[in-house]
C-alpha cells in the first residue's frame, strides 16, 4: 500500500495562494457562495436542447385565476373548488372566480379537533380503557388535523358548511404555510387529552370513596 502523505495545516497557506491564482477558480467559487449549485452547474445548451418540445394540439384554459395552495396540504380542497366553478363561472357567466378554499379549510380543520376530542373521550369511557401506549391512541395522537383529505371528506364540509367566494374569507397566513398551525393545534389536543385521561381518573377515584 501506498503511503499517502500526511496532512499539513500549512499547506492551507499554498492551496489558498494557488485558488487565487487560478481566475476560472474563483469565477466558479463567486458563482457557487452566491446560487445553487445544482442550478448554477447546468448546462444550459444541453437544457435547451432536451427542453424542446413541440405539441400540435392545444388545450383549453378552463377557470380563472389560477389558484395556488402553497405550502399547504389543501390540493383536495383546491381540486374539489376548481371542479365546482367552472360550471358556476359558466351559469353565472364570469370571467374570475374561485371558492375560497381557506373557508373549507377552517372548517375542516374544526371538525376534525373535533373528531379527535370524541374518539379519545370514547376511548377513555370505554369498559376496558385503553392504554397510552395501545395503537389505536397512539394513531390518534400522531397527527389528528393533518391538511390532507378526499373527496367525500369535501362532500361533508361543503354540505355542512356551505361555500363562498375567495373574497369573502381571503387567504390568511396559516392557511397558505400550515406547518407552524398543525404544531400548534396537534400540541394543544394531546394537552386536552392528558386533561381527559386525568378527568376521568379523578372521577373513578371520588365515585370509589
Amino acid at each position: 500500500m501506498s503511503d499517502f502523505t500526511k496532512y499539513n495545516v500549512s499547506s492551507l497557506a499554498s492551496w489558498n495562494d494557488a485558488l487565487k491564482s487560478d481566475l476560472n477558480t474563483q469565477l466558479g467559487a463567486s458563482v457557487l457562495r452566491t446560487y445553487n449549485a445544482e442550478e448554477a452547474l447546468i448546462n444550459r445548451e444541453v437544457l435547451i436542447k432536451n427542453s424542446n418540445k413541440v405539441f400540435n394540439t392545444g388545450v383549453k384554459v378552463q377557470g380563472a385565476p389560477v389558484t395556488n395552495q402553497k405550502a399547504s396540504g389543501r390540493c383536495w380542497l383546491f381540486a374539489s373548488g376548481n371542479v365546482l366553478r367552472l360550471p358556476f363561472m359558466e351559469k353565472h357567466n364570469v370571467k374570475e372566480f374561485q371558492f375560497s378554499q381557506s373557508y373549507w379549510f377552517f372548517f375542516d380543520k374544526l371538525e376534525k379537533c373535533n373528531f379527535f376530542l370524541e374518539k379519545f373521550s370514547e376511548s377513555i369511557d370505554s369498559t376496558a380503557e385503553l392504554d397510552i401506549n395501545s395503537r389505536l391512541i397512539q394513531h390518534l395522537l400522531d397527527d389528528p388535523t393533518c391538511d390532507g383529505g378526499q373527496f367525500d371528506m369535501f362532500i361533508n364540509v361543503a354540505e355542512k358548511y356551505g361555500m363562498i367566494p375567495h373574497e369573502l374569507y381571503p387567504d390568511a397566513y396559516s392557511a397558505t404555510a400550515s406547518r407552524t398551525l398543525n404544531f400548534l393545534l396537534k400540541t394543544k389536543l394531546r394537552e386536552f387529552a392528558q386533561q381527559l385521561r386525568k378527568a376521568k381518573k379523578e372521577a373513578s377515584a371520588r365515585s370509589l370513596k
